[in-house]
């Protein structure tokens, strides 16, 4: 049973983190992203390993290496640089860690992790976005980088459990079956809250049979950079319209 995820409402600003980027800013992303309080080196060095362009569409690569959000196409924006080093650094992956990403888009998220954790398990609902960010993780050498196409809330049980689980869409609650693919003592991080409401960044460390979760940030809606007009409050009219579809059975695994 789906615990409500909303494929099109991704992370796109946090209020805890100030200031945004644009066109004026100098520099590496890595050093934007320190400018901007991201502390953890080895996030900030994986920022500046993975090219952003490759995993942004044709239409936009001169936009590629701003931190701001960018249409990822299907009405799926990949997340703004800042907001996704945010999570990832509280998620603290660590050179061994095992990773469940939830949400997976153009690939870029998995790709960031790929250079952090030991392997990466990548879920997402599109098949297109599933089959283009598998192409472009393979052609940019990502060995240790796996995609599926399903449901994320399902997780992916055959290679569970994981160290640590990122999700990359908003949902209402942290659904329960990613919990039990988390090992003892492993984190998660994930958007919280309702469509219309309060939304929070909650970290949850996995203790017993149970996730002991603290808020870590607000968020507030930012539409992406190129985005149609058909927004509300900075979410996809469509992407929230769309109903969630079965888990399928493909992978490259």
């Amino acid at each position: 049973m789906i615990s409500g995820l909303r494929p099109g409402s991704v992370i796109l600003a946090l209020s805890l983190l100030v200031g945004s980027a644009g066109a004026a800013d100098r520099g590496s992303l890595g050093e934007r992203l320190s400018a901007r309080g991201i502390r953890d080196q080895r996030v900030l060095s994986a920022f500046d390993a993975v090219p952003r362009d490759v995993f942004v569409p044709t239409d936009a690569p001169e936009r590629a290496f701003d931190d701001k959000p960018l249409p990822a196409g299907y009405s799926q924006p990949i997340t703004q640089p800042q907001i996704l080093a945010r999570m990832i650094e509280v998620l603290q992956v660590k050179p061994e860690s095992r990773v469940l990403e939830v949400g997976g888009g153009t690939g870029y998220q998995a790709a960031i992790l790929g250079q952090i954790g030991r392997e990466v398990f990548s879920v997402g609902l599109i098949p297109e976005l599933a089959t283009t960010a598998r192409l472009r993780l393979s052609r940019a050498g990502y060995q240790n980088v796996h995609v599926k196409l399903g449901d994320g809330a399902s997780g992916w049980r055959e290679y569970a459990p994981f160290d640590a689980v990122i999700v990359t869409s908003i949902g209402p609650r942290v659904p329960p079956t990613l919990i039990e693919q988390l090992v003892e003592g492993g984190v998660l991080v994930m958007a919280v809250g309702p469509p219309r409401g309060r939304q929070v960044l909650l970290r949850g460390v996995k203790k017993g049979f149970k996730l002991h979760a603290k808020e870590v940030g607000e968020l507030r809606p930012e539409a992406p950079a190129g985005a149609p007009a058909n927004k509300r409050d900075g979410r996809d009219v469509n992407a929230e319209r769309r109903a969630p579809r079965s888990d399928d059975s493909r992978s490259d695994r």
